[in-house]
């Protein structure tokens, strides 16, 4: 569990980490809008387009606090994942949502509406901290998923039976189609330990 910078300071460099195939190809829509906005502006900005799974991680992990920027994850969930797990320590991000779920966008209760006024106030915006947690050595802002809905995109599955232990209790809870350990803790203390049954 930590905590990591969203949004930005005054006078960053801009950095828009963008999968121009997210959300049916409509991140791709969002390049004129961000270059419409800077071009009346002094501030300096980027626009660095992923090409391949994990190259958004990549991209998030060239930058570092000394380089005053703030890097924006462009694309759906997936291109957020990356980008929060690409982060290195005070690195500032945030989030203009452009995939098919936009589900931390909507986790916040954020409403997506017109894209470029979204785009002006997500640039503007103040900036805050918040939460992240880690599972098997990778951060997650919103949601941990397992089971089913994890292995369901990665096709064949092998299911096997996944068991749970909380409280000393052991029951079943759901299938699972790989061998896996899982430690889930908050604030550094162990709540959950998920294991497999062969």
């Amino acid at each position: 569990m930590g905590e990591i910078p969203f949004f930005k300071e005054l006078f960053m460099k801009h950095v828009f980490i963008l999968n121009p195939v997210s959300g049916r190809e409509s991140a791709k829509t969002l390049i004129p809008v961000i270059e419409d906005y800077f071009k009346n502006s002094e501030e300096e900005y980027e626009i660095l387009k992923t090409e391949y799974a994990g190259h958004a991680k990549e991209l998030a992990s060239q930058f570092h606090k000394e380089d005053n920027v703030c890097i924006y994850a462009t694309g759906g969930d997936g291109t957020l994942w990356e980008v929060v797990n690409g982060l290195n320590p005070e690195v500032t991000f945030s989030i203009i949502p452009s995939g098919t779920g936009n589900d931390f966008f909507r986790m916040i209760e954020a409403n997506i509406y017109d894209m470029a006024k979204l785009v002006k106030d997500t640039i503007e915006g103040e900036e805050i901290k918040i939460d992240y947690g880690v599972c098997n050595g990778m951060r997650f802002i919103n949601c941990l998923c397992m089971g089913i809905d994890g292995t369901s995109a990665t096709p064949p599955i092998h299911i096997i039976n996944l068991l749970v232990l909380i409280d000393k209790q052991t029951k079943p809870l759901f299938e699972i189609s790989d061998n896996i350990i899982v430690n889930i803790e908050f604030r550094g203390k162990l709540q959950f330990r998920f294991k497999h049954l062969l």
